[in-house]
């Protein structure tokens, strides 16, 4: 019989979390809370209708909800949930493997294979098994790095204004135009030309 006034936790936690319902006893019987598999930071027992909790870290949704009382335990499913992973669009921060260097850009080469840093929030505070998607493609490997980053190297490809998407546990969390292609380039002022009588390949203006 409990309700929350909070149904979403950030995946970082340690936000205080309101437990609603009744029979939680009329003093301290060392009430403690669960949230999904996870035990509550700290549980503190308020009235015989609440009880409050500072919540783990985490990335999934629908959780069950426990607290014990003594040594009766009451329980809800689909009580409380994770933010789901949000994705800061627009720009990527891409490594340079090479020069060790940062810098900011917008789109990949058509060859892929660089590694494109992905910013937002509620990736984790611990791996869970992050992974990516740039368009319609995985990326060629993704690695998490913290709860507001997430590195992906880049499979190939020609599109523009492509979704981004990323798995943190069970949630998924997207961006609309996070990423593009860097268009054909041609060299200009030179044509080459192919010669099929002699096989042989020239210079043409």
């Amino acid at each position: 019989n409990a309700t929350f006034v909070r149904s979403n936790s950030p995946s970082t936690g340690s936000v205080s979390v309101t437990i609603v319902g009744s029979g939680m006893g009329l003093t301290d019987f060392s009430g403690a809370s669960r949230l999904g598999a996870s035990a509550c930071e700290a549980s503190g027992w308020e009235s015989d209708s609440s009880l409050r909790c500072r919540s783990p870290n985490g990335v999934f949704g629908t959780l069950r909800v426990a607290i014990t009382a003594g040594a009766r335990v009451g329980s809800v499913t689909e009580g409380l949930s994770y933010d789901v992973p949000m994705l800061a669009g627009g720009l990527n921060l891409t490594f340079d493997e090479h020069t060790n260097a940062t810098f900011v850009r917008s789109n990949s080469p058509s060859t892929g294979s660089v590694s494109v840093t992905i910013v937002g929030s509620g990736m984790g505070l611990t791996d869970f098994s992050g992974a990516s998607r740039l368009g319609a493609s995985a990326c060629e490997a993704s690695g998490w790095e913290s709860d507001s980053s997430l590195r992906c190297r880049s499979p190939n490809g020609v599109f523009g204004t492509l979704r981004v998407a990323i798995t943190a546990g069970a949630r998924v969390g997207s961006v609309t135009e996070g990423l593009s292609y860097d268009v054909p380039m041609l060299a200009g002022g030179l044509n080459l030309t192919f010669d099929e009588h002699t096989n042989a390949t020239f210079v043409r203006s």
